[in-house]
């Protein structure tokens, strides 16, 4: 694991311990009021958009983004690549069929999923 990624994960694993992000790793589930997450969002939500996207990256040997908490044109181009390699509707929006694909690319991959479940779009339980 890369110093990077060791220090993002450790941001929401200190958010799940600060309470910033609800819900255990056994009992996950998506909240219906999530707002879909765009360009000039920030904070977790965006960081947990940026870190789905980077996991799928990386296996599929696409280009990274900086994992900096910023919508900005990095992660709207990111997200853009990503809906169309998916068969998504392409529109640089993070909904829930966009959020429900970053959450399974999230799999197996330590607290992330689990944290992850309050802060993207989906339809997941």
């Amino acid at each position: 694991m890369t110093m990077r990624r060791t220090l993002a994960l450790a941001t929401v694993t200190g958010a799940l311990g600060a309470g910033l992000v609800l819900g255990s790793v056994g009992s996950a589930s998506a909240r219906p009021d999530v707002p879909n997450i765009s360009r000039g969002d920030t904070g977790v939500p965006v960081l947990c958009v940026q870190h789905g996207y980077n996991d799928w990256a990386k296996r599929t040997h696409h280009h990274t983004v900086g994992e900096d908490r910023i919508f900005g044109s990095g992660t709207y181009s990111a997200v853009r690549l990503f809906q169309e390699k998916s068969g998504l509707h392409v529109d640089g929006v993070v909904g829930k069929d966009t959020g429900n694909s970053l959450l399974d690319n999230l799999q197996g991959d330590g607290g992330w999923r689990s944290g992850c479940y309050e802060h993207l779009p989906s339809s997941h339980r």
